[in-house]
């Protein structure tokens, strides 16, 4: 829940195909409502990219345990897989207008 709009735009400003958000389970969060938090902005966020023409499916968030590496690696590789299948270049998000 400590990353905000402007922390997803950056990454896209910067030339990102896609943003991979990985939050921790709602009932681990050490910021009590932080998953949750995130997981109401990326909803926002994604229908940000969509009206943006940038495309919802370049943003994810997965809610996971520190102790699942290998779920980490797998979401990470499908997540990189699907953006690189993308024809459309995303659109520049000049966040300096």
């Amino acid at each position: 829940g400590r990353l905000d709009a402007l922390h997803y735009m950056r990454a896209f400003d910067e030339g990102a195909d896609g943003v991979l958000v990985f939050a921790c389970p709602e009932d681990q969060c050490h910021y009590i409502d932080g998953s949750k938090k995130a997981d109401e902005r990326i909803r926002y966020m994604k229908k940000t990219l969509d009206v943006l023409g940038i495309g919802s499916e370049r943003m994810e968030v997965y809610n996971i345990n520190s102790c699942e590496p290998d779920r980490f690696a797998d979401l990470s590789t499908q997540f990189a897989e699907k953006i690189s299948t993308k024809t459309i270049e995303p659109k520049k998000v000049d966040l300096n207008k």
